[in-house]
């Protein structure tokens, strides 16, 4: 793994390398951006955290992506929502070119021994199982140039970057990054002859039952694409020791004579 990032941070200062670009314009890739949102977070529950001896664990975040983000440098500011005891809510908000262009809210909790629980017990066949997949780029500097990927005969699809997101990388942030790949992935009207141009993901949630150890991250996905244009994709998350969370994302999705990664746009 490269020492290189994929982001550098100053202060509240996020600054994106050439790997951030998204496959459709000059604008950040959705993995990009959920990564940094997600990643502030993360930071900033690891400032506030009062009880380091049983940390604030990552437990959820939600992603908004309102319009296509710059791949320039990004002003992350985090706020609490509230802090109690065993669990703190946050929301970040990403400004650059003057516009909101993206923001969070993020949950964090204390775990606590709940003897006799049942823990999953299904082991997902290793990323080296799989067959290589392949990344075909858009002519530009972007996120999949720096991307691994492997698909399993259990159909689970395997990703790894080879270089941290961020210095200091946090495991929500990468789990946030890489589910974001799973709308494209076993598209369902397929790569071969699509009926959909672009599939811009206006939302990104993620939900960790435990926070999930990389670099390789896993998942199974499921997704509902519509003739009226709208879409979700339901996304089960994985690390070689099983399952530790899930993931949803909402499509807009255009039709092939129409824009790119601007279909909100009027």
């Amino acid at each position: 793994m490269t020492t290189d990032t994929v982001f550098s941070i100053e202060g509240d200062l996020w600054t994106p390398r050439a790997a951030a670009g998204g496959f459709n314009g000059p604008g950040m890739h959705g993995g990009a951006v959920g990564a940094m949102l997600s990643g502030a977070c993360e930071r900033k529950a690891q400032e506030l955290d009062r009880n380091p001896a049983n940390p604030l664990l990552p437990l959820t975040v939600s992603v908004f992506l309102l319009r296509p983000v710059p791949r320039k440098a990004t002003e992350v500011s985090v706020e609490v929502l509230r802090q109690g005891g065993r669990g703190l809510f946050l929301r970040a908000e990403a400004w650059s070119e003057g516009k909101l262009q993206a923001h969070a809210q993020a949950a964090f909790a204390r775990g606590a021994d709940c003897e006799g629980m049942p823990e999953p017990d299904f082991v997902p066949q290793p990323p080296e199982s799989g067959k290589p997949g392949r990344l075909t780029g858009p002519g530009h500097p972007w996120l999949g140039d720096v991307t691994e990927m492997r698909m399993t005969p259990e159909r689970i699809s395997w990703y790894r970057y080879d270089r941290p997101l961020f210095p200091g990388e946090t495991p929500m942030a990468l789990a946030a990054s890489i589910a974001d790949w799973s709308s494209g992935t076993w598209r369902p009207d397929g790569w071969r002859e699509p009926k959909a141009k672009w599939f811009p993901n206006v939302e990104l949630g993620v939900r960790l039952a435990r926070p999930p150890k990389g670099p390789w991250i896993g998942f199974r996905n499921r997704q509902h694409w519509r003739r009226n244009g709208l879409g979700t994709t339901e996304t089960e998350l994985f690390d070689r020791s099983g399952p530790f969370g899930a993931a949803s994302q909402c499509v807009v999705l255009t039709p092939m004579d129409g824009p790119a990664d601007r279909a909100l746009v009027v």
